[in-house]
């Protein structure tokens, strides 16, 4: 009931899966937090929103856009899968605390087709579809960060520093359709390591440093 007592808490058993078949999913659980003891799944068609520390024990998927239409991810605490991969799948995202799992990937992906994604201080030219800004970015911990896939369009990038990249490891960027592509604007961006694959090209027009 997201009151402040020695009880308010959410336990998940490993292999749990939440699903929302046409709504949302919000948790809460000030004193205690949300813990799950192994893999924890967690599907909705309208957004999934985490308001306190999240902790899992095994690989953790979440879908906040399972239709497709927009549903917007949104963290305002703590997320963690300890060293376990980390998949988010949404129309948006609200990235205002942490998320971390460790030493393994953390995977990002657009849930609606063709999707702009600006990174840093992008704006697309004014048509991100998802933006992912600098502190946002610089709220991940992950061994490796892959951002996309074959279902979005062009990924544009500007401005991200290495205090914005330097606690993921390397970084996979994928464009893959046809006629997208992957975007480094006039703002230099340092990041530890570097993949980038496209459909239609890499543009560069800024200095762009890896340190792996």
């Amino acid at each position: 009931n997201n009151s402040v007592n020695s009880v308010d808490r959410i336990s998940l058993a490993s292999g749990a899966t939440f699903t929302s078949s046409a709504g949302s999913i919000t948790m809460d659980a000030t004193t205690g937090g949300i813990s799950g003891e192994g893999a924890v799944t967690l599907y909705a068609t309208n957004g999934i929103t985490l308001n306190d520390q999240f902790t899992s024990a095994g690989a953790t998927a979440i879908d906040a856009d399972t239709d497709d239409d927009g549903g917007t991810f949104t963290l305002a605490s703590a997320l963690t899968s300890g060293n376990n991969t980390l998949s988010i799948t949404a129309g948006a995202f609200s990235l205002n605390s942490t998320l971390s799992s460790g030493t393994e990937g953390t995977t990002l992906l657009a849930s609606q087709s063709g999707t702009t994604i600006g990174l840093g201080t992008s704006s697309c030219g004014g048509s991100c579809g998802i933006s992912l800004t600098s502190t946002e970015l610089s709220n991940i911990t992950a061994g490796s960060l892959t951002i996309g896939n074959g279902n979005n369009g062009s990924i544009s990038v500007e401005g991200v520093s290495a205090s914005d990249s330097d606690q993921f490891g390397a970084l996979t960027l994928n464009a893959t359709t046809s006629g997208s592509s992957v975007n480094f604007e006039t703002s230099d961006s340092t990041f530890q390591g570097l993949t980038v694959n496209a459909g239609n090209g890499v543009s560069i027009t800024s200095n762009l440093t890896t340190n792996g």
